[in-house]
């Protein structure tokens, strides 16, 4: 297991960790592990965290899209690259 799997596991852990323990994790805690699925090539991961942030409210950012972003590239989805880019400007520009 790579150093990568590691923090991405650990990421995943914390916001758990979080929810158990009644803290609302921010935008920059899903940030963090969306950063850190990309990091350890967990694509999938790191989509389920940026719907989840979502669901529960909480507005992605720059980071938060830039990460899931460079996941879909690492994964070679480039529509779905492209698509989290359209949903970026939009948001940004609101």
């Amino acid at each position: 297991m790579t150093a990568d799997d590691r923090r991405w596991m650990q990421a995943h852990g914390l916001l758990d960790e979080m929810r158990s323990a009644g803290v609302t994790p921010d935008v920059y805690s899903y940030s963090s592990a969306i950063s850190a699925c990309e990091k350890g090539g967990e694509l999938t991961r790191a989509l389920d965290l940026l719907r989840e942030m979502r669901a529960r409210g909480v507005s992605p950012n720059v980071i938060s899209f830039s990460a899931a972003v460079a996941a879909c590239a690492k994964g070679g989805l480039w529509n779905e690259a492209l698509a989290l880019l359209e949903q970026m400007r939009q948001v940004i520009a609101t």
